[in-house]
């Protein structure tokens, strides 16, 4: 066969292959043959993966399906994508943070968006998202965005204890030096992440030895010095009868503001009279290992 005529016959084929048939041999061919492996790639799972720790870094359309773990350890880290022409409806990178340090800001090109702005930032060690073009903006497809619960400690007061610091009730935030320290309440966290927040919560059963008398509980952490650690929550029973008991609780959020071991306590304390937790004057014990005061520091991503 002549070659003019193997020329005609491959451009022939060529262009029975495609939707438009107007391919021909040469660059023509080549990119649609590049649209059929781009097409391709849009199914199925990841393509390829890659970790990330250079300041910047700026997709193209061969990025498609790729998925990016970032290391944030040194700074923020700052990603543009493809610009929405180049990508093309379907094109789709998957991007996640792997370290709780700093930031990584996901930025588009000019007007573009990314679920209406031009840029989503992740926050969270191991946040990740999806995020897919639909030829003129992006959208996030799936988040996986660490938004939960990331450890509990716990802190559990079985014992009845008695209390004859007062703590004034007089419109005051109770301080480090009303009351005193209930045994046995302190509870530690060193939260994953400064920005996270730690959502605090006690539980007391409390009895006065008085009618009409309070009994006050408050919960405190030790990065103030004693005097200045004010109440970051405080609950008040206010007893009907002497010896009634009752069980209070407060709950209160707060951020973590840094990654270091950080401790928080209960105090407790009455007017003039005697306070009690677990018990009353005529059982100092009420529950043993059953009785309900405890605190707990649930940490939640964001």
């Amino acid at each position: 066969m002549p070659t003019t005529d193997l020329v005609s016959l491959n451009a022939a084929t060529a262009a029975s292959n495609t939707p438009a048939g107007t391919d021909v041999v040469g660059a023509t061919l080549d990119n649609h043959l590049r649209g059929i492996k781009k097409n391709v790639g849009k199914a199925g799972r990841w393509l390829t993966s890659a970790t990330i720790s250079v300041a910047s870094t700026t997709l193209a359309d061969v990025d498609l399906k790729k998925f990016m773990r970032f290391d944030s350890t040194g700074g923020d880290k700052s990603l543009t994508l493809v610009t929405a022409a180049a990508g093309g409806s379907g094109w789709v990178v998957g991007i996640q943070k792997s370290v709780a340090a700093n930031k990584v800001f996901i930025n588009t090109v000019g007007s573009e968006t990314i679920n209406g702005a031009s840029t989503i930032t992740l926050t969270g060690s191991g946040q990740a998202v999806t995020v897919v073009c639909d030829g003129s903006n992006f959208f996030i497809k799936d988040s996986h965005d660490t938004v939960g619960v990331k450890q509990v400690v716990h802190s559990r007061v079985i014992s009845g204890q008695a209390f004859t610091s007062a703590v004034p009730i007089d419109g005051t935030i109770p301080l480090g030096t009303e009351g005193s320290v209930v045994a046995s309440s302190t509870a530690s966290i060193t939260p994953s992440n400064a920005n996270n927040t730690l959502i605090l919560e006690f539980t007391a059963l409390v009895s006065n030895a008085t009618a009409a008398a309070s009994t006050v509980v408050s919960i405190h952490d030790t990065r103030s010095a004693t005097a200045s650690s004010t109440a970051i929550i405080s609950a008040v029973h206010t007893s009907g009868t002497a010896k009634e008991a009752s069980v209070i609780t407060g709950k209160a959020t707060v951020t973590a503001g840094v990654t270091t071991a950080v401790t928080y306590y209960l105090r407790c304390g009455g007017g003039s009279t005697t306070a009690r937790l677990n018990g009353n004057a005529d059982a100092t014990d009420f529950f043993g290992a059953a009785n309900p005061t405890s605190l707990t520091i649930t940490e939640v991503g964001q």
